[in-house]
């Protein structure tokens, strides 16, 4: 297996154009699984099939647990976007980070006092 490399530095540098420039795109399918809803027992996968797992209602909303959930993956995704962020920018302005630098993401879905909808 090929070691991982960051993404170049250059991704910093503005962009100058009249239209957005997409960089990268991927679409992802979650069926309803057993229950018929994808939030308590569905899959979700990737076009690619890099992302393959099992969604599970958490025990605290009335699930069984026992695999992924929406929040986790929100989480995840904004953590590893913004740990990514971090580094080029510590790395363009030659600013050490320690190796085992961490993002750590805490994601609440709540009930707005506003709305009484939902939140996250």
């Amino acid at each position: 297996m090929k070691t991982p490399s960051a993404p170049p530095v250059s991704l910093l540098d503005p962009y100058v154009g009249t239209d957005d420039l997409p960089l990268y795109t991927t679409t992802v399918s979650v069926t309803g699984g057993a229950s018929g809803h994808g939030r308590s027992s569905g899959k979700a996968i990737s076009n690619d099939g890099e992302l393959d797992l099992e969604l599970r209602l958490p025990k605290e909303l009335g699930g069984n647990g026992g695999g992924t959930n929406p929040e986790q993956l929100f989480a995840a995704g904004f953590a590893a976007c913004f740990h990514g962020a971090m580094k080029l920018v510590a790395m363009k302005n030659h600013i050490p980070l320690p190796a085992d630098f961490a993002v750590r993401c805490t994601t609440t879905f709540a009930r707005d006092a506003f709305d009484g909808l939902f939140s996250i």
